[in-house]
């Protein structure tokens, strides 16, 4: 038996109402439409209040190539997602690698590297308080597929591999490409 059907077997044996809620309610927000729509429209308003466009950019980009990739990753490996007498959940589809764990894992690192801490006087706070946060929200989401037994473990762990180089080459293409000028006048003057 190999450690992937182990560790689904001990959450299998060690599920707890309070937990499959909380898991059940993160899977839920995380493939609803309505809660990307919204989440969306409220990133896409941060950053043009914050005139942070290179944050912008990065996290577009980080969600649409990840999405693209995962999925054909799904396509070459063709893993079977776990056995329905383990899982809570019955996902379509390929398994390898998590799409979710991909997702969170690219915007995670994009948000944290492309963002301009030094533009807010508060900005050394909130990148601490960010380099705690988006790295539980990743694992989290991670946790709760493979509790759920929408994921093996090494899907989880391919998709956030797969979301870090994603992550990190969308904010080094952000941070190297020059803003237009409208847009680099309007960040200098945030300065």
């Amino acid at each position: 038996m190999g450690i992937d059907r182990r560790i689904l077997m001990f959450f299998a044996s060690h599920r707890d109402p309070a937990a499959t809620w909380l898991a059940r309610a993160v899977m839920a927000g995380g493939t609803n439409p309505a809660v990307w729509g919204l989440a969306a429209v409220v990133g896409a308003v941060l950053v043009v209040r914050a005139r942070q466009w290179r944050l912008g950019f990065a996290g577009a980009a980080s969600l649409l190539v990840a999405d693209l990739a995962a999925n054909l990753l799904k396509l070459a490996f063709t893993r079977p997602r776990p056995p329905l007498d383990l899982s809570l959940v019955r996902l379509h589809g390929w398994s390898m690698p998590s799409t979710q764990a991909a997702l969170t894992a690219a915007l995670a690192v994009a948000v944290f590297l492309a963002a301009d801490w030094s533009s807010r006087p508060d900005g050394p706070r909130l990148r601490r308080l960010a380099a705690r946060l988006l790295p539980a929200a990743v694992v989290l989401v991670g946790v709760c597929m493979v509790y759920l037994g929408g994921h093996w473990t090494s899907d989880v762990l391919a998709g956030w591999a797969l979301g870090v180089v994603v992550g990190l080459t969308s904010a080094g293409t952000a941070r190297a490409v020059p803003l237009p000028r409208r847009a680099a006048r309007a960040a200098s003057r945030t300065d």
